[in-house]
């Protein structure tokens, strides 16, 4: 069963006197925003970015709770406790800017059986470099696997490097080849995302030409089974 955190008051204490998060954290709260989660259609709030000083969890929270922070908490642990990974995932990134690990894993790992699509990658990517403490290829590649069903480009290439590199796997360069190819059908063209095919490009020597066909068929196939899946938003409190 989910509950408060014991130490709820002490964690929302250091949260208001201290308000300068970890860059993790700003990256992890940037992407709730990019990927839509948390937005001006679902749960009305302002992510303060001044400086050194961007807004923490305790923040939002409150602002779900329209002012108030025991509101806004209780609202996320009854929509955790119906299944709502999102709000499981607030609720784990509190313990998370706290420095409480054990928690923020425990329940980082709820949010994502609950299909969290952030969790998900978030946890496949903690595995894969060890940030908990713990670097476990085997973890990673399940939680990759997960969120690349779900068209996340990132854990798509994360795929590719498991297999080309032989990270808890035996070296797979067809996987390899597969999931940076898929990675580069999905890429947008902004700067940054030319890696997935550069990276087929480089093992691509590896392949037959008859298994390259074979693999761009299994990628028109993937595509067919796995359309976009609308990720669900915190509602608001009315």
């Amino acid at each position: 069963p989910l509950n408060r955190p014991p130490m709820l008051k002490n964690i929302v204490n250091n949260l208001i006197e201290h308000k300068q998060s970890t860059l993790l954290v700003t990256k992890f709260l940037k992407a709730l925003i990019i990927i839509g989660l948390l937005n001006s259609a679902c749960v009305s709030f302002t992510i303060a970015n001044s400086g050194d000083h961007p807004s923490t969890t305790y923040d939002i929270v409150r602002e779900i709770g329209k002012g108030d922070f025991e509101i806004g908490l209780e609202h996320i642990v009854n929509l955790a406790r119906l299944g709502n990974g999102e709000a499981t995932l607030l609720y784990a990134n509190l313990f998370l800017e706290f420095g409480d690990f054990d928690n923020a894993r425990k329940y980082l790992t709820l949010a994502a059986k609950q299909n969290s699509p952030t969790a998900i990658k978030f946890l496949g990517t903690s595995y894969f470099k060890g940030t908990f403490g713990v670097q476990n290829y085997e973890e990673a590649r399940h939680w990759f696997e997960q969120r690349a069903a779900l068209r996340n480009i990132n854990s798509i290439v994360y795929l590719g490097i498991i297999y080309r590199d032989g990270l808890a796997t035996p070296i797979d360069n067809e996987r390899a080849y597969f999931w940076f190819s898929l990675a580069g059908v999905l890429k947008t063209d902004e700067a940054g995302h030319e890696e997935p095919e550069s990276f087929a490009r480089e093992i691509e020597s590896e392949i037959t030409d008859d298994k390259i066909i074979q693999i761009r068929a299994e990628i028109e196939t993937w595509l067919a089974d796995h359309p976009p899946v609308p990720v669900t938003p915190i509602p608001p409190i009315y």
